[in-house]
């Protein structure tokens, strides 16, 4: 039987940490991905494009679960609006090409 407890916090810092790992072990392999060809670094960095974005897709879901039906709603009424604001800020980030 485990006498150690991680705690409410200790299980946060885990279900958060892979969002935060893996940018980081990305920033340590930057010296190693410019020596290699265009194509491992555009397939290294979307697969941990696809990974963040899934794992955070999931941590969202998870956090939803524990809602009541009044926050459902809520949080519904918000996704749809700030999925909305964020195409339109995508299509705006894109359109202007960097200097």
């Amino acid at each position: 039987m485990a006498i150690n407890h991680v705690g409410r916090a200790g299980r946060l810092m885990l279900w958060i940490s892979p969002v935060f790992i893996v940018p980081g072990v990305i920033v340590a392999l930057l010296p190693w991905l410019e020596q290699q060809n265009d194509a491992i670094v555009q397939g290294v960095t979307t697969a941990t494009a696809i990974f963040v974005l899934g794992y955070s897709l999931f941590i969202a879901s998870r956090v939803n679960r524990r809602l009541d039906e009044v926050e459902v709603a809520g949080q519904r009424v918000a996704s749809t609006i700030g999925m909305t604001i964020g195409m339109v800020a995508a299509v705006l980030v894109m359109l202007f090409p960097p200097r």
